[in-house]
C-alpha cells in the first residue's frame, strides 16, 4: 500500500484507481462514474467488500516473499565473503611459504660463509653480526703484541748487551732472562685467548694474572743488593709456584696446539732460567711429572687435592680420563703437580705437591 500511495502522485489518481479497479474485477469504475477517484473507488469495491481483503492478502505474501528473497541473498553474500575470505588466506600462506623458502634458500650460502669466517677466526659459532667486534678485538690485541714485542726487542737487546760486558753476576743475569722470558708468555698468552681451552686454563689456574705478579716479584730483586739472598725465600713463600710448574703442565696437556707455542716456549726458558739461578744458590728444584704412572707407594712427592680444578678444564679431563682407562687397579695417575719441591742445605727439603686421577670426581 506504501507503494501505491507513493505512486499516486506521480500516475495520477485517474490512473491509480483504473489500476486498483482492475485487481478488484471492476476495471472500468472511473470511466462510469464522474465524481472523484475516491467516491468512485469506493462505490466500486462497496459491490464487493472482500475483493479489498484479497488485495491486501496479496500485498502481504509480496512482502514476505520479497523479504524472504532478501534474505536468502543476503546468505548467498555472506557465504561469497566467505569463500573470498578463504581463497585470500591461502594465497596468503602460499605467498609466505614462497617468500620463506626463497629466504631458506638465500640464508643457506650465507650460513655457510658465517661457518668459514668463525672457523678462520678461531671461534666456532661466531655469528655474523658479531664478526665486527671480534675484528676490532684481534686489532687490538695485535696492537698491544706490537707493543710488547717491542719492549721484549729492548729486553733483549739490554740483556744481551749486559751478558756481552760481563755485567753483573750470574744470578743478575738468569733472573733478567727470566724476566724477557716471561714477557715472551705473556705475549704468548695473548695470542693464545681466543681458544676456548686457553679461557678455561687461565681461569682456572689464573695463568694470565700468575705470569704478570711472577715478573713483579723478579723485578724487585732488582732493587737490592743481593737478589740472591731473596730468591731462594720467593720459592719458599710460593711465589714461583706458576712459573716452575706452568710449562709442564702446559706440555702435557696442550703440546699439539700451535697457536699456544709462543706461551710454552716462554714458560719452558723462564721455568729453566730460575732452577739455574737457584742451583747456582745451592737449591736444587724437583718437579712431578704429569701424567706419570706410579705404584701408590712409589709417588715422587705429597698427593694433595685437585687445588686448581683443573679437572673443570674440558680437555683435561678428556686427556686423563682416557689415560686412566689402561691403569691397573692400583695404579695412580699424576694429573698436575702445582708446587715444585726442593732439596738445599740452605733452606731444608720438601717434596712436590702432586694431584692423583680420582674416577669418582674426574669421569
Amino acid at each position: 500500500m506504501a507503494l501505491l500511495d507513493r505512486r499516486l502522485d506521480t500516475w495520477g489518481y485517474r490512473a491509480a484507481a483504473s489500476g486498483v479497479g482492475s485487481l478488484v474485477g471492476a476495471p472500468s469504475c472511473l470511466a462510469q462514474e464522474s465524481g472523484g477517484p475516491a467516491a468512485a473507488c469506493g462505490r466500486a469495491l462497496g459491490t464487493d467488500a472482500t475483493l479489498l481483503d484479497h488485495l491486501r492478502a496479496s500485498l502481504d505474501m509480496a512482502a514476505c516473499e520479497t523479504a524472504q528473497w532478501a534474505s536468502r541473498l543476503s546468505i548467498v553474500g555472506w557465504l561469497a565473503l566467505a569463500v573470498a575470505s578463504v581463497l585470500v588466506a591461502t594465497l596468503m600462506i602460499l605467498w609466505a611459504f614462497g617468500k620463506n623458502k626463497k629466504k631458506n634458500a638465500a640464508d643457506g650460502p650465507m650460513r655457510r660463509l658465517e661457518e668459514e669466517i668463525a672457523g678462520a677466526l678461531g671461534r666456532p659459532g661466531l655469528r655474523l653480526a658479531a664478526v665486527p667486534a671480534e675484528i676490532r678485538d684481534l686489532e687490538e690485541a695485535t696492537g698491544n703484541l706490537l707493543a710488547e714485542n717491542e719492549t721484549l726487542r729492548r729486553d733483549l737487546k739490554d740483556f744481551a748487551l749486559h751478558v756481552r760486558r760481563g755485567e753483573g753476576d750470574g744470578i743478575e743475569s738468569l733472573v733478567a732472562s727470566a724476566i724477557v722470558s716471561l714477557r715472551a708468555a705473556h705475549s704468548g698468552a695473548e695470542m693464545a685467548r681466543n681458544d676456548p681451552d686457553f679461557a678455561a686454563v687461565d681461569q682456572a689456574i689464573g695463568l694470565r694474572a700468575g705470569i704478570s705478579k711472577t715478573i713483579e716479584e723478579l723485578e724487585s730483586l732488582a732493587e737490592v743488593e743481593n737478589p740472591g739472598m731473596l730468591l731462594p725465600r720467593l720459592l719458599e713463600n710460593g711465589q714461583l709456584n706458576l712459573a716452575l710448574t706452568v710449562a709442564g703442565f702446559l706440555d702435557a696437556y696442550f703440546s699439539d696446539r700451535d697457536r699456544w707455542r709462543r706461551l710454552r716456549a716462554g714458560c719452558r726458558s723462564s721455568e729453566a732460567a730460575i732452577v739455574c739461578a737457584l742451583a747456582t744458590l745451592g737449591v736444587d728444584v724437583t718437579f712431578a711429572p704429569i701424567l706419570g704412572v706410579y705404584a701408590p707407594d712409589a709417588l715422587p712427592g705429597e698427593r694433595v687435592p685437585d687445588r686448581r680444578n683443573i679437572r673443570k678444564i674440558p680437555a683435561v679431563q678428556r686427556r686423563a680420563a682416557r689415560l686412566a682407562r689402561s691403569l691397573g687397579d692400583r695404579d695412580c695417575l699424576i694429573v698436575d703437580c702445582h708446587v715444585p719441591g726442593w732439596i738445599s742445605e740452605k733452606i731444608g727439603q720438601r717434596t712436590p705437591s702432586l694431584t692423583i686421577f680420582d674416577r669418582s670426581s674426574w669421569t
